[in-house]
């Protein structure tokens, strides 16, 4: 069991790790993130509406979403508008609670990685199979996650794919260090 938290510790420190150059020093991702025109009127707009804070979409969603034939006329006739987070207040999107946080996210998660592959079995018996296995996890879950927000949401798949790729680049670096670290049952 000493393997399984040494090796799911260093695997989500090493994603962490990942994850912060990717987001903080190579910004790929935020060429798709486009700024709005006249951004400082739409901001000044929004923050007098009273809006609370939370996710708005255009057509709203509060009669049945696509179920009320009124809101697929809407949708179809366009524009669709997702604004996926709203603060009233603002707030600093890398403040240190927020990395905190997020690290020991990445650790949990590194943990339970480490345990998948210690009580995956005598099938995981090379370094390359346990560090395909874990990147594997990693493809499951992103693709599960950023690229259904294309296909559900609009969002750009040129961003989605971005958002895949770094996550299983993370995945990776983990299942590397997983595999290093922890042998199975």
């Amino acid at each position: 069991m000493k393997n399984v938290i040494v090796g799911g510790v260093l695997a989500g420190l090493a994603f962490y790790i990942w994850s912060t150059l990717w987001y903080g020093f190579i910004p790929l991702q935020f060429s798709e993130l486009k700024t709005m025109p006249n951004e400082v009127e739409i901001a000044t707009m929004l923050k007098n509406s009273g809006l609370e804070d939370g996710m708005y979409t255009y057509p709203g969603m509060e009669n049945g979403g696509m179920g009320d034939p009124e809101h697929m006329k809407k949708a179809e006739a366009g524009p669709i508008i997702n604004l996926m987070i709203y603060r009233n207040g603002g707030m600093s999107g890398m403040d240190t609670m927020s990395m905190i946080m997020f690290l020991v996210y990445c650790l949990i998660v590194g943990i339970l990685a480490a345990y998948m592959v210690k009580t995956a079995g005598k099938s995981l018996n090379s370094f390359g199979k346990r560090t395909i296995m874990v990147t594997l996890i990693g493809v499951i879950v992103w693709l599960m996650g950023p690229m259904t927000n294309s296909i559900f949401w609009g969002f750009p798949v040129s961003f989605s794919f971005l958002e895949v790729f770094a996550h299983v680049i993370g995945w990776l670096f983990a299942g590397l260090v997983i595999a290093w670290r922890v042998k199975p049952e």
